[in-house]
């Protein structure tokens, strides 16, 4: 498992721009299913909050890790900021419906193609958004 002190060291986001907890099952840099928890009450002073651009940028926080991961492993010297660059085919499959204080979302990411520098990833946010995302990173 990946904890929150491992996403600190690769990805240059912090709170509250930061919503990944964890993850779990990382193949880098081919897949891996990342974890958020959203507390309702933590959208009470936001009321243009859309929490399908939150599920994106869960899941593109997700695709950075699972590719920054693999080049620290081949070299933990390298600079492992990335960018996201395109959204492609994004389909919202359920409505978000918060009936909880705290919900748990996962995405689930899995590389389509690699060229060099530019990860293409599929996404799923759980039963709620799925789509086709690419990335630039370190190789």
């Amino acid at each position: 498992m990946h904890d929150l002190n491992s996403i600190k060291r690769l990805l240059p986001h912090r709170e509250p721009f930061l919503f990944l907890d964890r993850l779990e099952e990382v193949d880098s840099p081919r897949k891996g299913r990342g974890f958020f928890n959203l507390k309702l009450s933590d959208l009470t002073d936001r009321p243009l909050f859309n929490p399908y651009l939150l599920l994106i940028e869960f899941a593109a926080q997700t695709s950075a890790y699972v590719s920054a991961y693999s080049s620290s492993l081949q070299d933990p010297s390298l600079d492992k900021q990335g960018y996201l660059v395109t959204i492609k085919d994004f389909t919202v499959k359920n409505t978000v419906e918060f009936d909880k204080e705290i919900m748990e979302f996962h995405a689930d990411v899995t590389l389509l193609k690699n060229y060099k520098t530019l990860y293409r990833y599929f996404f799923s946010v759980g039963k709620y958004i799925e789509g086709e995302l690419e990335f630039i990173g370190n190789k």
